[in-house]
């Protein structure tokens, strides 16, 4: 299942990367340059304040969309999901699967945000917690997905 996604993922990710973006960068030139443009905390501007939070926002919602909207529109549109459950994959590998290709998108675009926020401002320090923490938050809201849909 895993594979499947990789190799459309592989075939169109400019086009991934750029919708999975514009909500972001968005976000960064409305808030962080419109409306906190002339305030500073303790010396830090207010950009330092909302990428973290766009960051985070960025991974749980691709995560959520990538592994949820996919599943949904193929069982409830194209009405092709039937066509999955009767192939011979175990429904914990079709779980896991479309899982999983939620977790990579997330991470994707999440370091193309972090990418496109060097542009805006220097991050804040990103440690080995931070990517651990932002994995399990992807496989969290990637399963959730899957879940709803």
């Amino acid at each position: 299942m895993l594979w499947v996604d990789l190799r459309f993922l592989s075939r169109n990710w400019l086009k991934t990367l750029a919708t999975t973006l514009i909500a972001p960068i968005l976000y960064l030139l409305a808030f962080g340059y419109g409306l906190g443009r002339g305030f500073t905390i303790e010396g830090y501007s207010y950009l330092n304040f909302v990428i973290p939070g766009i960051v985070a926002l960025t991974a749980m919602t691709t995560s959520f969309n990538a592994a949820g909207m996919k599943l949904h529109v193929d069982r409830l549109f194209y009405k092709c999901f039937d066509e999955t459950l009767m192939s011979p994959i175990s429904l914990f590998s079709i779980v896991i699967g479309k899982t999983f290709i939620g977790v990579v998108r997330g991470l994707i675009s999440t370091a193309a945000l972090l990418v496109a926020c060097l542009v805006f401002s220097p991050l804040p320090a990103v440690s080995a917690l931070f990517w651990l923490t932002l994995v399990v938050t992807c496989f969290t809201f990637s399963f959730l997905g899957v879940l709803v849909a």
